[in-house]
């Protein structure tokens, strides 16, 4: 809570918009591999990673699944496809590793945003960073296959540096093999 703490204070620049914040936000603990929330379910929750990592798996039919996204400490999501949304749309959301999360209600958000222009700015900071990496990563999706692992290391270094190689290969959408391949080739250059 201290790296949220630390965070809201230096970026609110206001101890009443932070303190109203830190007044609504609970820390909750989740083990890992446990689903934060399933497919279509209606978690409306801001969640802030203090430790850990969540991912969103997508299940296609005759296909292993693709991690969606994830989010790593310091970073926010939300327990819908993205923070518009009122459901998961198709996405379960996973506990990849022991994680603690600062949570608060999507409404109570809202509602604390109006009244608290640096609360608003502190969102769109977050949104913002959450928006480049997603446009990182489509960038590296647009890549064959076998290059994405490459790519990632070049735009996104700390996705490889953290996740394990089955999680590697569900947020690149890429067969186990070709991530094997592609880090063996990585290693010889």
């Amino acid at each position: 809570m201290e790296k949220f703490r630390s965070q809201v204070v230096k970026l609110l620049q206001c101890e009443a918009s932070s303190n109203a914040l830190l007044s609504m936000t609970k820390v909750q603990h989740f083990d890992k591999n446990k689903i934060y929330c399933r497919d279509r379910d209606r978690c409306q929750q801001w969640c802030y990673v203090l430790d850990g990592l969540v991912g969103a798996l997508y299940y296609y039919e005759n296909h292993p699944p693709y991690m969606h996204w994830m989010t790593l400490p310091g970073q926010s999501f939300t327990g819908t496809k993205h923070e518009y949304s009122d459901s998961s749309h198709d996405l379960d959301i996973y506990i990849l590793k022991d994680t603690r999360l600062a949570v608060i209600h999507l409404a109570e958000l809202r509602r604390l945003m109006e009244i608290h222009a640096p609360i608003m700015r502190l969102i769109n900071i977050l949104r913002q960073r959450r928006s480049t990496i997603g446009d990182l990563k489509l960038r590296v999706m647009s890549h064959p296959p076998t290059e994405r692992y490459r790519e990632t290391l070049k735009h996104l270094p700390a996705i490889p540096a953290t996740l394990n190689n089955k999680q590697l290969a569900q947020y690149l959408n890429i067969d186990p093999k070709t991530l094997y391949r592609s880090r063996r080739q990585e290693l010889g250059r």
